[in-house]
């Protein structure tokens, strides 16, 4: 599988002003809209940042070539990433109301077709990176999954489904002085799955830090190869979350959290099938359903 080099903001402001010198004319006119306007470049197509520079499309598409990157849609997806972690709920509102006003879209449609190319990218995951995730949770005597604010839904969602088939499964979902506490006390055969998705929460970055001090092995689920999550992780899966609404989605996040959920139960089977049996059990013992 082939890695697209993407630069973190600064490494990827740092790369346009170092080759601006180099630069024709039309293009150095690509390089002020992109300094001054980035975050409204992430969403735009090349014929439309074309049209406000006063230039040709083909001028956009060389211009990303001259960056280093194979094309336009890598050079717009690196900066799509830098901005995912930095537009507010408020950005991405404005964000949604111009792009139905410019195009008049079917807001549902659009959702639905966003979250069916986030799905895709689930298919650029490393085998061998997915497999290694998977032994590590197998291995692991005790799992500690972390994440705050948005991402703690798939901290939720993990927890629900990894205690049904594993002892020794906890979480914490916001950052406090007992979370600390928790750290602290933590057995080093501890595995930390943490979670990130943008914006990323400073509070779980720090609790992260601690963590690598303490050599508490940690992996991680996040949306993007420039995430903060990355640096602090021995493996970290990527499940894109582009941004339809001010709140994000998590259908990429969900799906590659219950792959995880399911692997681990099929390389655990026979426990997992006793662990079940036993919930389901007490479920119509106590008469859970309707």
């Amino acid at each position: 599988m082939i890695r697209l080099k993407m630069f973190r903001k600064k490494e990827f402001f740092d790369n346009i002003q170092k080759k601006v010198g180099l630069l024709s004319l039309s293009k150095r006119k690509v390089v002020n809209y992109i300094l001054n306007s980035y975050q409204k470049a992430a969403f735009m197509t090349a014929k439309e940042i074309a049209e406000k520079c006063s230039v040709s499309e083909s001028t956009v598409n060389r211009f990303s070539k001259d960056l280093g990157y194979s094309g336009f849609p890598s050079f717009i997806m690196n900066l799509k990433n830098i901005v995912h972690g930095e537009l507010s709920g408020a950005d991405r509102l404005e964000l949604i109301n111009s792009n139905r006003e410019k195009s008049n879209i079917d807001y549902l449609n659009y959702l639905v077709e966003d979250e069916i190319q986030n799905l895709s990218k689930l298919s650029h995951i490393d085998k061998k990176d997915f497999d290694q995730f998977v032994c590590m949770i197998v291995e692991a005597k005790n799992i500690l999954l972390v994440g705050s604010r948005f991402s703690s839904i798939i901290v939720h969602y993990l927890y629900y489904g990894l205690r049904k088939i594993k002892d020794g499964v906890s979480y914490v979902d916001h950052i406090d002085s007992v979370a600390y506490d928790y750290l602290e006390l933590l057995e080093s055969n501890t595995l930390i799955i943490a979670v990130g998705l943008g914006r990323y929460p400073k509070e779980v970055i720090e609790f992260l830090e601690l963590a690598k001090i303490r050599n508490i092995k940690i992996v991680s689920i996040t949306d993007s190869p420039i995430s903060p999550f990355i640096n602090h992780s021995e493996i970290s899966l990527i499940a894109p979350v582009e941004i339809q609404s001010y709140l994000g989605t998590i259908s990429a996040p969900g799906c590659l959290a219950a792959a995880i959920t399911s692997e681990v139960s099929l390389q655990t089977k026979d426990f997992s099938i006793i662990r079940l049996n036993r919930l389901e059990g007490i479920a119509r013992k106590r008469s859970y359903y309707v």
